[in-house]
């Protein structure tokens, strides 16, 4: 599942780039675009796909470690696409949660990631606006 996440799994991106996205008081955004070779694009949708549907907890230090791992309903855009939240929890003497939650979108080669975390601590669900995911997709094809 981490791999999948950092579009870094066993479907190799031939190029990537990451962007931040800040907006006041608004939860925090990550747009990451991925190019691949098509095989490989559809292989790390069904690979991240594989991940949601198993994986219920997660870390990749230790410091970090994630959990409820939860499927969202199919945004139903690109070729294809997949939704989910989980909890991103920060270890300490005193744990911070952080919601997130991301849509990845498949465009021919291309995938778009983007992830939207809640950093408020009011334990409300994070929000990726759809206006974003849109506009990007608009961009891809032309």
């Amino acid at each position: 599942m981490s791999g999948a996440l950092a579009q870094v799994g066993d479907a190799r991106p031939l190029a990537r780039l990451v962007r931040i996205i800040t907006k006041p008081r608004a939860d925090g955004a990550t747009l990451a675009l991925a190019s691949y070779r098509q095989a490989e694009a559809e292989k790390a949708m069904d690979d991240l796909r594989a991940g949601v549907r198993s994986c219920r907890t997660f870390s990749v230090d230790p410091t970090f470690r994630y959990e409820r791992i939860t499927a969202l309903p199919d945004p139903g855009t690109g070729d294809e696409s997949v939704s989910f939240s989980f909890d991103q929890v920060l270890v300490g003497p005193k744990e911070i949660r952080v919601p997130m939650t991301y849509v990845v979108v498949r465009s021919g080669t291309t995938v778009v990631n983007v992830s939207a975390m809640n950093i408020a601590g009011n334990g409300r669900p994070a929000t990726v606006p759809p206006t974003l995911v849109d506009a990007q997709l608009r961009k891809l094809v032309g």
